[in-house]
């Protein structure tokens, strides 16, 4: 008997809505701009993974589709493709792996970018807030809202965060002065090992 449960699959009309209506998406051709360079997006239901449950979503190339399709109708496949994200409560949360691919697909605003120096990087990667004192340059810095792509000095991506809304530029004397939270970093994953 098959297994109804579709456990990977295209997103639905309801599933893209939630994306596009996200305020964690960068903005709302993201989707458009996905489908115009030849990607398409996959929702997975892993129903034996009971710590998350959440659906997450996949980017693949569409290519890839006439081959995905027959794994699909064989119920062989669970995930593929870049991990973009999940959904949970009708929201979505943009993984650090889709940012980042958003950004080298020049999908992701070139201005929503912030690099940070060694000192800042470690706390970062500790999951703490982005403070002041931690910008490598806040002169010109004009993004005041919205999600940032945080890089350390070697421009590397280490994480996502959300700007409060502050210029950096102008908080005087204010070194310790937060001006961004940390969303998901690259040593989250080091830190839910070590909670095992």
């Amino acid at each position: 008997m098959k297994n109804n449960s579709n456990k990977f699959r295209l997103l639905n009309q309801i599933e893209i809505k939630i994306l596009k209506d996200s305020p964690l998406m960068i903005n709302n051709d993201v989707i458009t701009s996905l489908s115009k360079q030849g990607y398409t997006l996959y929702v997975s239901f892993n129903f034996h993974e009971f710590e998350n449950i959440y659906p997450k979503i996949f980017i693949l190339n569409e290519k890839l589709s006439p081959f995905m399709n027959r794994l699909i109708e064989k119920d062989k496949i669970i995930a593929s493709g870049i991990y973009f994200g999940f959904i949970k409560k009708s929201k979505f949360y943009l993984s650090l792996e889709g940012a980042e691919f958003l950004y080298q697909n020049r999908i992701f605003n070139e201005s929503s970018k912030m690099q940070v120096n060694e000192k800042g990087e470690k706390s970062i990667l500790y999951g703490n807030p982005i403070r002041k004192s931690m910008l490598k340059d806040s002169k010109g810095y004009t993004n005041k809202k919205g999600l940032v792509l945080v890089f350390n000095d070697k421009y590397e991506i280490i994480a996502l965060a959300k700007l409060l809304g502050k210029d950096p530029s102008g908080i005087k004397d204010k070194e310790d002065e937060i001006v961004a939270f940390n969303l998901i970093d690259k040593g989250y994953y080091i830190r839910m090992e070590d909670k095992k």
